[in-house]
């Protein structure tokens, strides 16, 4: 906080402290910070021995979760709340789903859907997309719901026929398109390209993790995931369009146990 306090201080800046929360990330309940330190005070001096003429905020209080760029972090970093909220915008468009199903043609239905209900689902996806099934799975009813509205289909119509047919992607498989494609761009990027490219397995490089809560981010799911997608879907040597398309007609295939499976860091 002190060298919070002077960077603001040599860039002329001040603190807001109704703008200004603090978080302590943590990932289980016996490794939280003390919950007794519910604010801090961020003091500036003119040096670090004149405590006279010391001036400090008011307090900053802290936030179990915080909405930074559109994107909800919490301080276990499972984004749940941030899902939570997703599922709330999704389903406020039921309504609108069913004032428009009648009133135009698929082609019309897939943009409207792209337009309102996978523009949600998409944002930032690539950050939080690697959580737990468990979290995921109401996001993924909402989607189900939002799509069987729109295309008048009965509750119990099999959800692998309604993607596939519809030919939109779950939640999941837009996670591994978006994670998939931003690790492809940067192998395109990289200096060493065509000696990668002429090697007989074509490898990104992996960042070590320990822990399962890890290995749930984009570090290391994007290069990962791209591994493993080199083996089945015929994308490299591609441009970056064509590499999107043709990664969208392989997950169109995949069931959810199989897109999951992709996912599974033992195998």
């Amino acid at each position: 906080m002190a060298d919070i306090g002077a960077w603001l201080k040599n860039n002329l800046l001040t603190l807001n402290p109704t703008k200004t929360k603090f978080i302590c990330f943590h990932k289980t309940k016996a490794s939280a910070p003390d919950e007794t330190v519910q604010s801090i005070r961020l003091h500036t001096c003119s040096s670090p021995t004149d405590f006279h003429q010391c001036s400090c905020t008011d307090n900053i209080e802290r936030a179990q979760s915080l909405r930074y760029l559109g994107v909800i972090l919490d301080q276990n970093l499972n984004f749940n709340a941030h899902i939570s909220g997703v599922v709330g915008r999704c389903r406020k468009l039921i309504y609108i789903m069913k004032q428009i199903r009648d009133l135009s043609d698929t082609t019309i239905h897939k943009l409207v859907y792209t337009a309102l209900c996978e523009s949600i689902i998409g944002y930032c996806v690539s950050c939080w997309g690697g959580a737990a099934k468990t979290h995921l799975l109401k996001l993924e009813r909402a989607q189900r719901c939002v799509l069987k509205v729109l295309l008048k289909k009965h509750f119990q119509y099999s959800t692998f026929d309604l993607f596939r047919d519809f030919e939109v992607l779950t939640v999941r498989q837009l996670f591994i398109a978006k994670s998939a494609t931003a690790a492809y761009k940067h192998l395109l990027s990289l200096p060493t390209l065509s000696e990668i490219l002429n090697k007989r397995v074509i490898r990104l490089a992996v960042p070590a993790c320990r822990t399962t809560f890890a290995q749930r981010f984009s570090t290391f799911l994007q290069p990962f995931l791209l591994n493993k997608l080199i083996k089945v879907c015929p994308f490299i040597g591609c441009t970056i369009k064509e590499a999107q398309v043709n990664l969208k007609k392989y997950l169109f295939t995949l069931d959810y146990e199989t897109t999951e499976s992709l996912l599974e860091t033992s195998s």
